[in-house]
């Protein structure tokens, strides 16, 4: 049996994710889930990064 580990998402946002851009205060224009493969061979969302290419962090 799997063990599923706790997973948390910090901020608030769009509906898909809860994040925002850090800088421009807008919801992020482009969110990628990372996921892992638990011992089940189930997918499960690890994280999710976010970016919003018209912001100046998108460079950084």
């Amino acid at each position: 049996m799997a063990t599923k580990l706790p997973i948390q998402f910090f901020g608030l946002g769009t509906p898909r994710t809860g994040l925002w851009c850090e800088r421009c205060a807008l919801p992020s224009a482009v969110e990628v889930d990372v996921y892992f493969i638990v011992g089940s061979g189930e997918p499960m969302v690890a994280g999710t990064h976010s970016t919003c290419p018209g912001c100046s962090h998108a460079e950084e």
